[in-house]
């Protein structure tokens, strides 16, 4: 893109903030839970392979962490030193309303009996200590207990894509309101439909880019892997939104910054002049709590004083399910080794995790490449380092996700023959780690897999990364799985409330087990060479689906006709993403946030894979016939609405 297209896209989008005018009237999206229908399917598709943004993200080179559990070990053994500073940390609490704990209401087998349990995706556990922590998990959504979850994971899921779903299906079950967390500002243009925000005359910094940080914040940075340094002037607004029922009418929120020396801030809330205080935030090397007790639909924070480094801010209810959004773009994971233990246990223990999810590896596949060992010894790294850092919580490893690539030859898209392997490798992951382990791949599946939600606008014509709509699929079969292991638990009676709840809570000790362990492949389904003649029926293993069958066509999966798919061509009618990085003096300037969807498709850096050596297992490659189901019982997608 030109720098005079960049000038009039920033010039226009200016002019509308100046005119009122909304991003939802500007790029006809809607952020309140509406998107895009077919009339602009290839806007949303476009987000993703737009080489303007793919060449801005990638202006800084992203730099892959590896684990350095001595300095890990350095961290918290600081915090014994600091034991001293945390008993003295000042505690800043707005408390407009008074709450009291809310009643605990043990949840009944009847209330997690699931139509159709036939087709749930189990939650595969693996070893005592697993069983333990994630048990402990389950019983505190049975007991009625506040409990919260951290999602890490990349593009996948950025834009509370599955998240958002997830969420609202557990808090309509166990109770809970809010978005959970939301970062303050990031270095690039996004927007997330299930909160607003908009910042101006902040720095934003990545983990994944520290050449560009100053050194105080790299030394800083919570799992979210964002965090932006603003001067007095700085300002943030968060508000709700109501495209999910449980977002608004929150009763809590809290914001996580820290401060290089000392700073003044302002905290407004709901927009009304009449509900403001100011905080004096003093000079410790942990991150500091503002926390507000009362009714939250909009939460404004400014610096009056000094420079404040901002993580983010959650609004939230008082007991149920809180779960945080704590993707990062480009990100294959390692970036939790560049992040900071203290910070990340301080965070902990204002928030309290019951359960970290890890979603990862869908970039780090690669075709007819089928041996994963250094990423599944760095998946244990992983693990083992968020158990460091969140003791209290379980780790759940979600496998990765179907995806589809097209031959360069043909032109024709069809499943990729790695997806066995890697999640065979994570599933291993997480046995010899003591983490709980989910497939993805398995839920896109129980749909017809990436050819049905691709077809259904389910995901971006790219084949990779699910939209909206098809998060609320795979997010809902999560939510489904997790209440199926419930009520295992209920209706055998394991649940049981102990005598001494608090000791039930204790952390639990983190073991790292040895990363030499060996694993066998399950059998791997392999993907003919060529296609199969034109109009000759599909062959199962092929899975090679095209755009022109009409799904209510099909008589039967195993019938139905191959033909070419072609790529989507967008349609010159995307938005430039950009955002305002205001410097910190005198910034007045506004950033205003939409979707761009432009994921880690180019930025994602595949981890080295070694070829295997003599010891390695060998590779098992069968061909397995397999009947492809098409759901087309969904006609419309509830999230999309065309904006004409």
């Amino acid at each position: 893109m030109s720098s005079a297209d960049f000038g009039i896209r920033i010039w226009l989008l200016a002019g509308a903030v100046v005119a009122g005018v909304t991003a939802t009237e500007l790029f006809g999206l809607n952020v309140e839970g509406g998107a895009l229908r077919s009339a602009y399917a290839e806007r949303f598709d476009a987000w993703y392979v737009a080489d303007d943004v793919a060449e801005a993200n990638s202006a800084d080179v992203i730099v892959e962490y590896d684990a350095d559990f001595d300095n890990l070990e350095q961290q918290l053994m600081t915090m014994v030193d600091v034991v001293e500073q945390r008993d003295t940390l000042p505690i800043h609490r707005w408390e407009i309303t008074k709450k009291s704990a809310p009643k605990l209401k043990r949840m009944r087998s009847q209330h997690l009996l699931l139509d159709n349990r036939e087709s749930v995706i189990p939650v595969e556990i693996f070893a005592s200590d697993t069983t333990k922590s994630f048990d402990r998990f389950i019983d505190k959504l049975i007991w009625g207990d506040e409990v919260r979850v951290a999602f890490l994971g990349d593009s996948f899921v950025e834009g509370d894509i599955l998240t958002s779903d997830f969420r609202e299906f557990m808090q309509q079950t166990f109770g809970g309101r809010g978005v959970g967390f939301v970062q303050c500002d990031i270095p690039f243009g996004t927007v997330r439909r299930t909160v607003k925000r908009t910042a101006s005359g902040w720095n934003a910094y990545s983990v994944l880019k520290p050449k560009a940080n100053p050194s105080s914040v790299n030394d800083a940075f919570f799992v979210s892997g964002y965090t932006a340094r603003g001067g007095a002037g700085a300002k943030v607004t968060w508000q709700t939104t109501t495209a999910f029922e449980r977002l608004d009418s929150c009763s809590r929120a809290r914001i996580w910054l820290n401060t290089p020396d000392s700073a003044h801030v302002r905290v407004k809330l709901n927009g009304s002049e009449e509900q403001v205080r100011e905080f004096d935030l003093v000079n410790i090397a942990l991150p500091q709590q503002i926390l507000i007790d009362g009714n939250v639909d909009k939460l404004e924070m400014s610096v009056v004083e000094g420079v404040v480094d901002c993580y983010g801010a959650t609004i939230e209810g008082v007991g149920g399910v809180i779960v945080d959004n704590l993707s990062m773009r480009a990100n294959s994971g390692h970036a939790i080794f560049g992040t900071s233990a203290i910070v990340n246990r301080q965070i902990d223990e204002y928030a309290g995790y019951d359960l970290v999810v890890l979603q990862y590896g869908l970039n780090v596949m690669e075709n007819n490449k089928h041996h994963y060992s250094p990423y599944r010894d760095k998946l244990r790294e992983m693990i083992a380092y968020a158990k460091s850092c969140f003791p209290d919580a379980a780790v759940l490893v979600i496998g990765v996700s179907d995806r589809w690539i097209k031959d360069a030859e043909t032109e024709v898209y069809g499943r990729m023959n790695s997806i066995e392997s890697m999640t065979s490798y994570q599933r291993a992951a997480a046995e010899t780690t003591g983490a709980a382990f989910w497939s993805a791949a398995a839920a896109m599946e129980h749909y017809g897999g990436m050819s049905t939600f691709v077809r259904n606008s389910w995901a971006a014509g790219d084949y990779t990364h699910i939209n909206f709509a098809g998060g609320k699929r795979v997010g809902e079969q999560l939510y489904r799985s997790i209440v199926e292991y419930a009520y295992q638990r209920a209706v055998s009676g394991q649940s049981k409330m102990p005598s001494k709840r608090e000791e039930y809570y204790k952390p639990i000790k983190v073991e790292l087990k040895p990363f030499e362990q060996k694993i066998q492949l399950e059998p791997v389904v392999t993907t003919p060479a060529e296609p199969a003649p034109e109009l000759e029926p599909v062959v199962a293993q092929d899975r090679l689906i095209t755009e022109s069958v009409d799904i209510a066509d099909v008589a039967e999966p195993m019938e139905a006709p191959m033909e070419e798919v072609v790529e989507p061509v967008a349609e010159d009618n995307t938005e430039e993403a950009s955002t305002t990085i205001t410097p910190v003096e005198g910034a007045e300037d506004v950033t205003l946030e939409w979707d761009n969807y432009q994921m880690d498709i180019d930025d994602e850096q595949s981890a080295a894979v070694e070829e295997p050596s003599a010891e390695e297992v060998e590779e098992q490659s069968v061909e397995v016939t397999t009947t492809l189901e098409v759901d087309n019982s969904a006609t419309e997608d509830e999230f999309f609405e065309t904006t004409m």
